[in-house]
């Protein structure tokens, strides 16, 4: 037995060693550093809003919990379909511009979601829809792009950190709503603060376009995506 406990935590041990090395390499790729901290913002955000709307909407808005059963039945109707139309949207555009515009889509999906009313059922319905068409094609785009910051022969290395990204640091807009409604006793005001993921992701992500700068040490792959 003893044996196979080597050999797991051998395995173990190279994956974290890669893991390690695959951060040192980002300070030679400013373009994906930059990328990523925006991606941490704003997929904290994200996350924040996919796995609290729930709460918000009965605690706050006074949702009943089979209406609120259609409307994650709508998001997951439309989530496919957004994903789709970012992706053709990206092959036109470019994935990075794309990507601003979901942001601010973002940004207007909880600016809405504090403003809807009380029992209102149908108005959280067209925000479940619309945050559905955008959460799709986010993510997509995001590891789309990133993907193209690397170099090509690293790609699997550095996807396994914006993996760690995705899943082990997602808790900051959650901690930042429940410090919120903590302290203010408001599922609005809590609900606000999630707006400061998605604003501040959008400022790195321009900050990143602009810090790589001419003569950079990284050298984007173009795709229709980057």
């Amino acid at each position: 037995m003893s044996w196979k406990f080597e050999v797991h935590g051998a395995a173990t041990s190279g994956v974290y060693r890669t893991l390690f090395i695959a951060v040192r390499r980002l300070w030679k790729l400013p373009g994906a550093g930059w990328f990523l901290l925006a991606f941490l913002l704003y997929n904290n955000g994200m996350q924040a809003v996919t796995s609290l709307v729930g709460t918000y909407a009965v605690e706050e808005i006074g949702i009943s919990q089979d209406s609120l059963v259609i409307a994650i039945l709508a998001v997951q109707f439309v989530a496919f379909a957004g994903a789709l139309v970012a992706g053709r949207l990206a092959e036109r555009y470019g994935g990075r511009r794309v990507l601003q515009g979901l942001l601010v889509a973002w940004t207007l999906t909880v600016v809405t979601g504090a403003l809807v009313p009380d029992e209102a059922f149908f108005a959280f319905l067209t925000l479940c829809v619309g945050a559905g068409l955008v959460v799709g094609g986010t993510y997509a785009l995001s590891r789309s792009v990133f993907i193209r910051l690397v170099p090509k022969d690293q790609t699997a290395e550095f996807i396994g950190i914006f993996e760690m990204v995705n899943r082990c640091l997602a808790f900051l807009g959650t901690s930042a709503f429940g410090i919120v409604l903590q302290v203010s006793g408001s599922y609005r005001l809590a609900w606000l603060s999630i707006l400061v993921f998605f604003v501040a992701g959008g400022v790195t992500l321009v900050l990143g376009v602009k810090g790589r700068g001419a003569g950079g040490s990284l050298k984007e792959r173009k795709t229709a995506h980057g």
